[in-house]
């Protein structure tokens, strides 16, 4: 293994490995930690955790004995660009993009400085973007180390950037930050002629398919509107499911009267019955049984046939992969920017996809894509 790879979700996982894999290193999610080094047969492993909300980053400095480490959030293809230490979501800043209506991470501030300073105990720098155009990011990055900022958030807005700091930064033993960096340290092991991949060969499987949509993005709003277009769709409500007048019996036969074709059972919602759901409910409490909801029906919906799983949102996602029991994916056919078709070895097919990636049409798309992947 040439890269190892702590993601703080499924989804973060999947967009990872999806990154890593296009980039040419041949890449294996898996949901845990491998049994031995030898159960693991790739050139960059991705383990994804459920970390979202603990700081790990000063933690793991420690454990690598390393004294700074950079933050590169910046993912071009999907519209996030650092600038000023800012993230900005196309362009829009990120805490006016819908994040900041997250049930359980809402981001109300796009100054990533700011944000990661009430976090940690160790100084925040900055890399700015004219220095690392300047061909000055060396010296800058080392400057800010020995002043006491050694969490350094890196300005990049284009793919090149992304390529210069993975150069600047190509012995660090720790890197943190977004999927968009994956593509500069690939290319940090193809010069070397290190890396080599060759993607394999599967079979297509066309069995039945289900779509889960358990996040509440302003796009998740918009795909899962679109959905029912093509497919028969079940709203789960929260008050049911609460109450317990909602069961998995109820949903699941709706899924048997619905024919051969794909379904799509979503909790997705909009601001108003966020608000709804808030206001009636604790919403650690109501995230937690929707998840837990998710996952049960996920697990019963493959063991009666079920092969191909499309989940949108990163709690969702990790619910389901959790009662899955699927240990390691490879990394199939890429469907929007940040986001693959995942295959597990029994050749179960299962796209992860974070709530505001894709575009309206992403669950018609992902569906045709796992046919193949």
């Amino acid at each position: 293994m040439l890269l190892g790879c702590i993601a703080d979700d499924f989804t973060g996982a999947s967009d990872l490995g999806n990154t890593l894999t296009r980039a040419g290193l041949r890449t294996t999610l898996m949901t845990g930690l491998p049994a031995s080094h030898d159960a693991v047969d790739c050139e960059a492993g991705v383990i994804a955790l459920k970390t979202r909300p603990i700081p790990v980053a000063e933690a793991l400095m420690q454990a690598l004995g390393t004294d700074r480490t950079v933050f590169v959030p910046t993912f071009p293809s999907t519209g996030r660009r650092v600038f000023m230490g800012h993230l900005f979501v196309n362009d829009t800043l990120l805490n006016e993009c819908g994040t900041q209506d997250h049930p359980l991470t809402p981001m109300k501030d796009a100054d990533i400085r700011r944000v990661l300073a009430s976090q940690s105990k160790a100084g925040v720098g900055h890399l700015p973007l004219a220095d690392l155009r300047a061909c000055a990011a060396a010296d800058r990055l080392g400057a800010e180390a020995r002043a006491g900022r050694p969490l350094i958030v890196c300005d990049a807005i284009e793919d090149s950037d992304l390529i210069g700091i993975a150069e600047e930064v190509a012995d660090w033993p720790l890197i943190t930050g977004g999927s968009g960096i994956g593509r500069g340290l690939a290319a940090n092991f193809r010069k070397t002629g290190v890396a080599t991949s060759s993607p394999p060969i599967r079979p297509a499987e066309n069995g039945p398919a289900v779509v889960l949509s358990g996040s509440c993005s302003r796009m998740s709003n918009l795909q899962v509107a679109h959905a029912p277009r093509h497919m028969p769709g079940f709203a789960i409500d929260p008050t049911a499911l609460m109450s317990v007048a909602l069961d998995l019996d109820s949903v699941k036969a709706f899924v048997r009267a619905s024919g051969d074709g794909p379904k799509i059972i979503y909790s997705t919602a909009d601001h108003d019955g966020l608000e709804t759901g808030r206001a009636s409910y604790d919403h650690a409490e109501l995230a937690k049984k929707i998840e837990d909801f998710f996952g049960d029906l996920a697990r019963d919906l493959v063991a009666e046939g079920h092969r191909r799983i499309v989940v949108g949102g990163g709690e969702t996602s990790g619910a389901v992969v959790g009662a899955l029991g699927r240990e390691q994916f490879d990394i199939g056919p890429e469907i929007d920017p940040g986001v693959p078709a995942l295959v597990a070895r029994d050749g179960l097919r299962i796209t992860l996809k974070s709530g505001n990636f894709g575009q309206e049409d992403f669950y018609d798309r992902a569906l045709r894509v796992s046919e193949t992947a």
